[in-house]
């Protein structure tokens, strides 16, 4: 599982992110990820609410 706190502590996050591109794709298929789940959970929790 994703760890929110990476975002919040930059000097960690600075360290990992010079480690090489590799990164800087994973974190970006993560956020995508993030934001996806996030969609389909509003989706589903609103989806009752519709009907």
């Amino acid at each position: 599982m994703f760890k929110f706190t990476q975002w919040i502590h930059k000097p960690k996050f600075e360290q990992a992110r010079d480690s090489g591109p590799s990164f800087d794709k994973m974190h970006e298929e993560q956020m995508h990820n993030m934001c996806e789940l996030t969609e389909r959970n509003e989706n589903l929790w609103s989806a009752p609410l519709n009907h």
